[in-house]
């Protein structure tokens, strides 16, 4: 409830600075049009679509890329994602892409299995700031959305970014790690189960083949009379255990 309630209040304020703000307003219209813009506002984002083209299936190589030299601005930096793609191509790009994909699913299933509410929050935390930082530089470079400034996890240069980065996924491997404890013990448990019932059910089948191999060689009085026996110790087992 709370959740969703301060997510309306974020959506609203956000709109209210792509209305009344002029430098969100110019942002949104370079966006909306950058072959207008292509000498000032929209130089960054052709350039960068432009290196991405020329990466083609396979790419350049890497080092081979052209754009980055004087042409792409901030080619280590926010437009790193289109030097990936002009030197590794479509295939490489996607590679990337889908190695993303992996880190946030793991996190997911890290915060899924943590063993208290507070790592599974951290985890989902820790997970969904690296996926959405990727997303939104992937979206800006390919002009999808309007240009933020945000850097891409892990490939964007900046020590500080770097550094922040390892110790979320240090936080999340301690997570990982803490909750395949606690997962291996209860795979341990119903393993026990498991195995428990199983041999119950063999031995039951076990003695229910013999208790048929040895009516199949009676006559229909022995197996009466076997039957009647039998009837009879339980009536008897159930009258003690009643006494007790």
């Amino acid at each position: 409830k709370y959740i969703s309630i301060f997510s309306i209040i974020g959506a609203l304020g956000v709109g209210c600075l792509a209305i009344f703000t002029d430098y969100t307003k110019d942002r949104i219209t370079v966006w909306r049009n950058p072959e207008l813009y292509k000498l000032t506002g929209g130089w960054q984002t052709l350039q960068g679509l432009m290196a991405i083209g020329s990466g083609g299936l396979l790419g350049r190589g890497i080092g081979q890329s052209r754009q980055k030299y004087l042409w792409v601005p901030e080619p280590h930096n926010d437009f790193i994602f289109s030097i990936v793609c002009e030197e590794l191509g479509l295939i490489g790009a996607m590679i990337i892409i889908g190695l993303f994909c992996a880190l946030v699913w793991r996190g997911f299933t890290i915060a899924m299995r943590a063993k208290d509410r507070f790592g599974t929050f951290m985890a989902i935390g820790l997970t969904f700031q690296v996926g959405l930082q990727a997303i939104l530089n992937i979206l800006v470079v390919t002009n999808t959305m309007p240009n933020t400034g945000i850097s891409l996890p892990f490939f964007s240069y900046g020590g500080t970014s770097l550094v922040i980065m390892m110790i979320n996924m240090g936080i999340l491997l301690n997570i990982s790690k803490e909750s395949n404890s606690s997962y291996k013990a209860l795979l341990s448990a119903e393993y026990r189960i498991i195995t428990s019932l199983a041999e119950r059910i063999v031995k039951n089948a076990k003695s229910l083949y013999e208790y048929k191999m040895k009516n199949e060689n009676m006559t229909p009085l022995a197996k009466r009379c076997n039957d009647f026996k039998l009837l009879e110790e339980k009536c008897k087992e159930y009258s003690d255990k009643s006494k007790k």
